[in-house]
């Protein structure tokens, strides 16, 4: 039973980390703060904002969850609380296609599934 929750969460951390950058490269960068939103975590979302600032956001590194506890939440979140995130994603910037983010997750699926 250990040998197969464990895989689980190996297999969740490594589909959540391929998505997270799948979303973070897929982003249109104006300034960066889009991108530089994109929040992992593990049992409850993260919807903490980063600080705004003038000039350019660096790309984030990948976030590497910790293997899951005995009787820690696994359910793992990737969010992002940019309010204009929608409104970009349905086709406002010109740099990016409709619907990337759904495209974005897309790929990181078939990363994992090796598709």
């Amino acid at each position: 039973k250990v040998f197969l929750e464990n895989n689980v969460d190996e297999t969740m951390r490594e589909t959540a980390e391929a998505v997270y950058e799948e979303l973070v490269d897929g982003v249109p960068v104006r300034s960066g703060r889009l991108r530089a939103s994109f929040k992992m975590s593990r049992g409850e979302p993260d919807t903490s904002r980063i600080p705004q600032k003038k000039g350019k956001y660096a790309k984030p590194e990948t976030p590497k969850l910790p293997p899951a506890k005995p009787g820690e939440p696994t359910t793992i979140y990737i969010t992002n609380p940019v309010g204009y995130a929608a409104e970009v994603n349905s086709g406002s910037a010109t740099n990016a296609p409709t619907r990337f983010l759904q495209a974005a997750v897309a790929r990181g699926l078939q990363k994992v599934k090796g598709i």
